[in-house]
């Protein structure tokens, strides 16, 4: 069993997320602690729980945007064209060497833009991916 280095980080842990709460408005994430004060990631999430259990601190930083508004238009876009010129719809393959996206991503995106009614797309089954608007 180890002994927990937090009692003796708490003073430097204490210092530095009070000046970057004054600053940025938010608490930093553990990546952001182990960015500056150079310390394991578990560590961090560690410290900040704990922090948390003792102090009312702000919430962390909003988490980033999706991208998924940006790519849509060029998704719909990609399968039109490829369906035209080829008679048949892309797999995920040629979607993402053409978006430098992750197939995972564009299943993901995919499935989004069937809720939204825009395609029709079938998981599992090749080229199945077809314009409805």
């Amino acid at each position: 069993m180890s002994i927990s280095k937090y009692p003796q980080r708490r003073a430097i842990l204490l210092a530095f997320v009070m000046k970057y709460i004054a600053k940025h408005s938010f608490t930093p994430s553990p990546s952001t602690l182990r960015r500056h004060l150079g310390w394991p990631q578990t560590a961090c999430q560690g410290y900040l729980r704990r922090l948390r259990q003792e102090l009312p601190l702000p919430p962390s930083a909003p988490s980033p945007r999706s991208r998924y508004p940006i790519h849509r238009p060029l998704l719909l876009r990609l399968i039109q064209e490829y369906t035209a010129s080829n008679g048949f719809a892309p797999t995920l393959r040629n979607l993402a060497g053409e978006t430098g996206l992750a197939p995972a991503t564009l299943h993901k995106y995919l499935l989004r833009m069937q809720e939204e009614g825009l395609v029709e797309y079938r998981p599992g089954i090749s080229r199945s991916i077809r314009i409805l608007v």
